[in-house]
């Protein structure tokens, strides 16, 4: 969530013209059919601490079953934090719009007065069998056997925040077993940062960011892609610090 936020202030500050803000009320079209608050509560024991899957200060996930059989993750927002309605809508609009194999998909929304929630696919048992199928995504140790780590999972963030940043995917066809997403993004930085980075969002106007501190921003993300990706697990490093450097850019941003 933290990437998609800061993927949002990015995009917010590189807005060339006005636009109208995401209503709550009405968010973005999800072509999936409708799912009441009264399906969420029957699918989620009515959020029950049994199917919480884990908290934090900005949200709380709960696993729940629809009712057609779908296996669903509802991320619940806390509406006490300041500007959390803000951050959902933006976080909407984004969910929305991307579609990646490595993020989880969002399949609908839930809105009222005392609730604001994403309604994600879990696919619990397809983990495994997939990997195999994210050539380009996984380190090459875990590649052939289709093994899943963690330090495997960092990899997959890294390849993720690099294609992110350039709009260019590991399994493109300017890549191959010479040249890959990883050791392009490291041929350029620190001195082409803005020659591989997505044209839109280089091109489109940041009213709060020079673009000297878009680059250096920008830069930070390469880099951190960099070290989640290294080829060795050992010399990777650990999703708390990947946190801890993702807020770090994120208060960076004005």
């Amino acid at each position: 969530m933290l990437l998609v936020s800061i993927i949002c202030l990015l995009r917010k500050h590189g807005n060339t013209s006005k636009k109208a803000p995401v209503l709550v009320e009405n968010p973005p079209r999800i072509d999936h059919p409708m799912i009441s608050f009264q399906e969420l509560c029957s699918g989620t024991n009515n959020f029950s601490e049994s199917n919480l899957l884990g908290a934090g200060s900005f949200n709380s996930i709960y696993k729940g079953t629809l009712a057609n059989g779908t296996d669903i993750a509802v991320k619940v927002l806390n509406l006490h934090i300041e500007g959390a309605l803000k951050s959902f809508d933006a976080k909407c609009e984004v969910f929305c719009k991307i579609r990646h194999r490595n993020l989880v998909k969002v399949i609908n929304t839930c809105t009222n007065a005392d609730l604001r929630a994403l309604i994600l696919a879990e696919n619990k048992l397809e983990t495994q069998t997939q990997t195999l199928g994210m050539i380009g995504y996984i380190a090459p140790k875990y590649g052939s056997e289709g093994k899943v780590s963690k330090k495997g999972d960092v990899y997959s963030f890294g390849i993720l925040l690099l294609e992110v940043i350039t709009r260019k995917k590991p399994t493109g066809e300017m890549f191959n077993a010479n040249m890959s997403l990883r050791r392009w993004v490291g041929a350029a930085i620190p001195d082409r940062v803005l020659d591989i980075m997505d044209s839109e969002l280089l091109s489109t106007k940041h009213e709060d960011l020079t673009l000297s501190e878009l680059e250096s921003i920008v830069l930070s993300i390469l880099e951190l892609g960099l070290e989640c990706s290294k080829d060795l697990p050992k010399e990777r490093i650990g999703m708390e610090t990947v946190m801890v450097k993702l807020n770090k850019i994120k208060l960076s941003l004005p």
